[in-house]
């Protein structure tokens, strides 16, 4: 994938440093089995924002690397606002299966300022680590974006509300009618009767409510009900548990969930 190398020669008190921005055309020739055998490229998967590598190497045997959303002094960025961010997102939808599309939609995960190091020093030890500046998992759930049209869509609970109030109103509307029946009331109400007016906007506070998440108090957790829309905290979730990590403090090849 284009990598970037460097070496030294021990001529020269002086590191000897490459960069090189990632070439991720290979992507497109890696393939990923899905469900049902078939094989499509991980480029249709994976996408990544602009990604940097790093290399040096020094007099006394000693080198280090790092790719990711790293600067080309070397610097790691996990605030992912340098030249290259490094996110990546997973298209994961296709890999469920086509079975699981009318329970689950649109499912990515996203995961900000990725990195990995690597270096030796001259006594030959080896230090190696990872970054990321967090996680988070989006997915639509059709069960719930169905409420929008339940809520608001023809016949739905705006229109009953405001054919309910309908019949109220006006001056044959069951309220004047009930009023009308009164003793006395028409005698100081005088022969034109009762005409009641009531002004309702039903559909605009269902949809101040579907386009409003619903969030927990951490912050972990949020749903949109107008398009059944989840988005997950991975980082904030591990951070819920006592004494539970960071995405940046878990080991490698942890499980996230």
């Amino acid at each position: 994938m284009g990598g970037c190398s460097d070496s030294h020669d021990g001529t020269s008190t002086s590191p000897q440093t490459k960069t090189n921005p990632l070439d991720l055309t290979a992507l497109s020739t890696l393939n990923v089995q899905i469900p049902g055998g078939v094989s499509v490229p991980l480029a249709d998967f994976l996408q990544l924002g602009a990604v940097n590598e790093y290399s040096q190497s020094s007099d006394g045997a000693a080198s280090r690397a790092a790719t990711g959303a790293v600067s080309d002094s070397g610097a790691v960025d996990t605030s992912a606002r340098d030249d290259y961010p490094s996110d990546a997102s997973l298209h994961l939808s296709e890999l469920l299966g086509w079975g699981a599309t009318s329970t689950i939609a649109n499912l990515d995960l996203e995961i900000g300022a990725v990195t990995a190091q690597a270096g030796v020093d001259g006594a030959g030890t080896v230090t190696r680590d990872y970054s990321a500046a967090g996680a988070t998992l989006d997915l639509a759930l059709p069960a719930i974006a169905g409420l929008e049209d339940v809520l608001t869509g023809t016949d739905g609970v705006a229109d009953l509300v405001d054919d309910a109030v309908g019949s109220l109103v006006g001056p044959n509307g069951a309220l004047a009618g009930a009023i009308a029946t009164l003793t006395g009331v028409t005698g100081i109400l005088g022969e034109s009767g009762v005409d009641i007016t009531l002004t309702t906007d039903v559909q605009s506070a269902l949809n101040t409510i579907l386009d409003t998440p619903l969030e927990d108090a951490d912050g972990v957790l949020s749903v949109t009900l107008r398009g059944g829309i989840v988005h997950v905290d991975l980082d904030k979730l591990l951070q819920t548990t006592p004494g539970g990590p960071s995405l940046v403090s878990m080991r490698a090849r942890c499980s996230v969930l």
